[in-house]
């Protein structure tokens, strides 16, 4: 019944889709000015198709998925018909997809053996070269597949197209097909002779080589060291398609990155991620792997759908970076109090992933990017890990200020969950929820916390049961832990709960309460800047007790004295012991501590040496520094042979090269953050 009724929302979802995706087909095959990356706009193309698929309904002959492009250009330039249809091709991401593809393939052929060509997808400007009798008479862009614009007047300057080729056993008409592309040297070489020039730069080499062609006059064209890879031929020549490329070759033609053959998907598999590892060292940008069925007669067998061949796929690159719309910016707290801004984008598939979350680090990024809801920003994973928003590339704010979703982004000056205040300490790039554990939000990051094994060591309770019962509302409160008991029976009729388990946990605490060294306690009181070293160092030296009757001048006036703490930490420790002091009270009541305690203070980075570079989002790097030093690392200013880790912010440089050619552990600042949290 799906095919008859369409609910209102998937019609009107079908028709942004295909508004949008009509317009940045005619900006990327017809103006060759793409607003966003090949992934945004599979990741819209994918969902028209999933839409289409499951409400066939929707389906109009003028729809993009019916259609190898939209319409042509009205500018009255010169257009030419190309000899049979340029279509494009289907993209994939996953293993999953390729056996999928070869399955269907084979099916499709009656078990016939099928061998692919395995071929680099260059990331430039599809050209078709028409040759009568042996000479070449016209060349024309991709335009809407079936027409294309001259730049006929272009091609001699064009590295490897042959103005004649040996004519003999060749039919009258034939069209090459291929890619106009600029090596990667030869386009930086270029956009740092525009920079000299006073002139804007180019983006990338395939907008380079597009801008180049598409000029009326071809001196643009002579200096920019544009260059034809050819990838298709029609009318078939000789018996395949590997046969026909050879062929070629001979007259002239090029075809820098062929890969061979393949009959498996891990044969294909193989080749794909041996040219990923190598990708940076090619001397030209691709952004995937191209198989075809090698054969001429499967070709004819499999046939075309509406827009691509059956007999071919593209299997892309995880996206390094890509453009999306930044729909809101929304504050997550966390187990420290710190607020972190959240960017909230249209999905879009980044290293193989769908990324639909991104961070923005702190207020200062955010002013200095001026990211504003609704613009069209570049998100990139950091160190392949974790999405970032790395600037605005396309902004759709409004003129008028008035208008509140286009306003310049303002920092809550209370907590979104509790209400409480928010500051931001000097030397701090966060800001932070002073509530501690009044906060909802870090009560829950604070259960967790406290029952973890290097603070109490609660069995039984990981992050996931402290949520369940958080939400049965037996686990509000740290406190509350002491109190489990008397929701025994409910407990037990919990999913995955039983009396063995529930009787564990009770067991597990009844026993950890007693004899707590003082350490673990304040470790596990998630005190911000304390981790496991500091906070042994302000066990050995204050009990519980001490540390809440201390006045809070006192308090920060003795521990900034103590060596390694500094005017930061010590803040922290006051601040957190004049907020909570009602809590920390509350729980040290079913407390035992253990007497006359020691504690060897432990530098888990003696003798470890690391090396910091780009910049930083929350902290300083002399913090940075600091906090390294004071767990016993040594820091320097330059990678050897003895760096054990080297902390990566934005914009490293060459440093983050250096050190995967002398495998160095490289970190991002949040994983280094998180790697100290634990000390």
């Amino acid at each position: 019944m799906e095919n008859f009724r369409i609910p209102f929302d998937i019609q009107e979802e079908w028709n942004a889709l295909v508004t949008e995706i009509r317009m940045h087909n005619r900006l990327y095959y017809e103006e060759n000015l793409p607003l966003i990356s090949d992934d945004a706009y599979d990741s819209l193309y994918r969902r028209l198709v999933y839409l289409e698929q499951r409400f066939p309904g929707l389906v109009t002959f003028d729809s993009p998925t019916q259609q190898v492009q939209t319409s042509l250009l009205q500018d009255g330039k010169a257009r030419i018909s190309h000899l049979f249809p340029l279509y494009s091709l289907d993209s994939v991401y996953s293993p999953e997809e390729i056996a999928q593809f070869i399955k269907r393939t084979s099916k499709a052929l009656d078990g016939d053996l099928v061998r692919f060509v395995m071929e680099g997808k260059i990331d430039g400007l599809t050209l078709a070269l028409q040759y009568k009798k042996g000479n070449l008479v016209s060349a024309a862009t991709r335009g809407d597949g079936q027409m294309g614009e001259n730049v006929t007047q272009h091609v001699r300057h064009i590295a490897h197209i042959p103005l004649e080729i040996d004519f003999k056993d060749m039919p009258e008409d034939l069209e090459i097909r291929g890619e106009v592309y600029i090596e990667k040297e030869d386009f930086e070489s270029f956009n740092r002779d525009r920079r000299h020039r006073g002139e804007l730069c180019f983006s990338n080499p395939r907008n380079a080589a597009a801008g180049a062609l598409r000029h009326l006059d071809s001196v643009h064209v002579m200096h920019r060291g544009l260059k034809f890879a050819v990838h298709g031929v029609w009318p078939q020549l000789k018996a395949s398609y590997g046969e026909a490329m050879e062929c070629l070759r001979r007259l002239g033609f090029c075809m820098p990155l062929s890969y061979g053959f393949g009959t498996t998907a891990d044969g294909l598999l193989e080749c794909f991620e041996k040219v990923l590892s190598e990708r940076e060292t090619l001397k030209c940008e691709i952004d995937g792997l191209v198989y075809k069925i090698d054969s001429w007669s499967h070709h004819d067998r499999l046939g075309y759908r509406a827009k691509s061949p059956r007999f071919a796929i593209a299997h892309k690159f995880p996206a390094k970076s890509s453009i999306t719309e930044l729909q809101d910016i929304q504050i997550q707290v966390g187990r420290t109090g710190i607020l972190t801004p959240v960017a909230i984008l249209s999905p879009v598939l980044l290293g193989g992933v769908q990324v639909a979350r991104a961070s923005l680090h702190n207020e200062d990024e955010i002013l200095k990017k001026d990211l504003r809801i609704g613009d069209r920003v570049r998100v990139q994973r950091a160190g392949d890990v974790i999405p970032q928003v790395c600037e605005v590339v396309y902004p759709r704010r409004s003129l008028d200020e008035t208008n509140t979703d286009r306003r310049q982004f303002m920092f809550p000056r209370f907590c979104p969950v509790c209400q409480g205040p928010v500051v931001r300490l000097e030397e701090e790039a966060a800001h932070r929820c002073i509530s501690g554990l009044k906060c909802s939000a870090q009560k829950i990051w604070a259960l967790h916390h406290f029952v973890s094994k290097d603070a109490m060591d609660i069995e039984g309770l990981g992050l996931k049961n402290v949520h369940r019962l958080h939400k049965e509302g037996i686990l509000n409160e740290v406190v509350d832990l002491f109190t489990l008991s008397q929701y025994k029976n409910h407990w037990m009729t919990l999913d995955g709960w039983g009396k063995k388990s529930v009787n564990g946990v009770l067991e597990s605490i009844e026993y950890k309460r007693h004899n707590v060294p003082r350490g673990r306690f304040f470790y596990a009181l998630s005190i911000p800047h304390v981790g496991k070293t500091t906070a042994n160092i302000l066990g050995k030296k204050f009990s519980p007790e001490t540390l809440l009757a201390m006045p809070r001048d006192a308090l920060h006036e003795i521990l900034i004295q103590i060596q390694g703490f500094g005017y930061v930490l010590a803040q922290s420790i006051t601040d957190f012991f004049h907020h909570n002091a009602a809590q920390i009270q509350n729980i040290m009541r079913y407390l035992t501590f253990e007497k006359n305690e020691t504690v060897q203070v432990f530098l888990p980075f003696q003798g470890k040496h690391v090396v910091f570079t780009g910049k930083f989002h929350h902290a300083p790097r002399s913090r940075l520094i600091n906090d390294a030093q004071h767990l016993g690392a040594t820091v320097s200013t330059h990678l050897s042979k003895r760096t054990d880790y080297l902390v990566v912010g934005t914009d490293p440089g060459s440093k983050y090269l250096k050190a995967q050619a002398l495998h160095i552990q490289t970190l991002t600042e949040e994983e280094w953050m998180e790697l100290l949290a634990a000390f």
